[in-house]
């Protein structure tokens, strides 16, 4: 905000308290967006299932709706920062719905993908506590024989990380997560939490003993979820099971 100069635009997530305060003394134009009552465009109502993350929105005088096919509550948020910026710049609103209603999942991030009779959400790309989070609800809402959550390390929280980390543990407890393992580091926090709520749970050292593990594991009717920051490389443990079970077929 410091470096913005005067005839600049401040985008800010309006449900973010710490955030928004950074409007108050800029003496530029500010837009909010979000769910809290200063944004514009503002979330009225977010819902997921099979089908895709459905958000009803206002801007300015107009509601409308629209569903991505993008995993997880926080990309309603992530939505209406896109929708705030196309508007700025005088893009028609339903242009700006349609572009996003086309977003697919990225490489990691997010990715829905069938082996073996199970499903993994690959979203192994990053982490941070408010995502993964979301990403548990995502997981917990989806219907499975087992929901299994492997959460690696969320880097760079500094002194707080052991606390985050045990807070997503328990939050995977109240959403009902059938397995918790935590990969590297302080996700031993989430795993030791998870376990304290009555989960079944699991702390591996690496993201190749992860892989390891759930290529023995994984059985058809799980639904798993892969979350970790970049630096895990939690990716590894999908690469096992793909080579585990989708073996090159040579002479």
């Amino acid at each position: 905000m410091a470096a913005l100069p005067t005839n600049g635009v401040a985008f800010l997530n309006c449900s973010d308290a710490y955030v928004s305060q950074f409007g108050r003394d800029f003496q530029g134009r500010v837009v909010y967006f979000g769910e809290g009552p200063c944004a514009d465009p503002q979330i009225l109502a977010v819902q997921e299932d099979l089908a895709g993350l459905h958000v009803q929105y206002r801007a300015g005088e107009r509601e409308g709706s629209f569903t991505l096919q993008l995993l997880g509550e926080h990309n309603a948020t992530n939505a209406m920062a896109g929708l705030a910026v196309a508007l700025e710049a005088g893009v028609d609103v339903e242009a700006a719905v349609a572009a996003l209603e086309k977003l697919t999942a990225g490489d990691k991030r997010g990715e829905v993908i069938e082996i073996a009779g199970a499903t993994i959400l690959n979203d192994s790309y990053n982490s941070n506590p408010e995502a993964l989070r979301s990403m548990i609800r995502t997981l917990a809402a989806r219907p499975a024989k087992r929901r299994i959550l492997v959460a690696g390390e969320m880097l760079e929280l500094g002194e707080q990380g052991p606390e985050l980390h045990a807070a997503c543990g328990r939050a995977a407890v109240e959403a009902g997560i059938d397995l918790v393992v935590g990969v590297q580091g302080n996700a031993e926090h989430l795993a030791t939490a998870a376990c304290a709520g009555g989960v079944p749970s699991l702390f591996l050292p690496n993201s190749e003993v992860a892989g390891e593990w759930l290529v023995k594991t994984l059985s058809p009717g799980d639904v798993v979820l892969v979350k970790a920051s970049r630096g895990v490389h939690l990716e590894h443990v999908i690469e096992a099971v793909n080579d585990r079970v989708r073996p090159d077929k040579r002479c």
